[in-house]
C-alpha cells in the first residue's frame, strides 16, 4: 500500500475476495471449502488498513475526526445490512445467487475504485527534487554536533 499505492492494495482485495465468495458454490468438500477459505483470507490480508488508510488520507485536516466517524458509520452500516441483503436473496431463491450477487458486488466495488477513487498514496520526491533540497540545506544543519 505504501510502495504501490491504495488503489493497488484495495482493488486486489476486493477482487480476489469477491473471487473466493464465487468459488464457493463449486466445492464439494471440506477441503475444497478450505482452500476458498486461504483464497479469501489472502485477499483480506493483502487490504488489511486499507479502508482506514484511505478515510486518514481523504479527509479534511479541519474536519478530520467528523469525516472518519461518518466514514465508519457508512461502513458499519454496509456490515450491518449486507447479511439481511444476503438473506432475502437467499430466501427468495437459492443461496447460490446470493453467493453471486455478493461476489459481483466485490467486483463492482473493484471497478467503482479503480475508475473513481483517487490515489492518494503521498508521492516520494524525485532524485532531483532531493537533491535540490540538500543543496538548499544550510551546511551547518549537515555538520555533526
Amino acid at each position: 500500500m505504501d510502495r504501490f499505492g491504495r488503489k493497488w492494495a484495495i482493488m486486489p482485495s476486493f477482487g480476489i475476495i469477491a473471487l473466493g465468495i464465487a468459488l464457493m458454490p463449486f466445492t464439494q468438500n471440506v477441503w475444497g471449502l478450505a482452500i476458498v477459505a486461504l483464497i479469501m483470507g489472502f485477499g483480506n490480508g493483502l487490504g488489511s488498513g486499507t479502508m482506514m488508510t484511505l478515510a486518514t488520507d481523504l479527509a479534511p485536516l479541519e474536519m478530520r475526526s467528523e469525516f472518519i466517524s461518518l466514514w465508519r458509520l457508512f461502513g458499519d452500516f454496509g456490515t450491518s445490512t449486507a447479511p439481511l441483503i444476503a438473506g432475502a436473496i437467499a430466501n427468495a431463491l437459492t443461496l447460490t445467487p446470493a453467493i453471486w450477487v455478493i461476489s459481483a458486488s466485490g467486483g463492482l466495488a473493484v471497478l467503482i475504485f479503480g475508475l473513481y477513487v483517487p490515489e492518494t498514496r503521498p508521492q516520494e520526491p524525485s532524485w532531483d527534487e532531493k537533491s535540490k533540497r540538500v543543496a538548499e540545506t544550510p551546511q551547518a544543519a549537515h555538520e555533526p554536533r
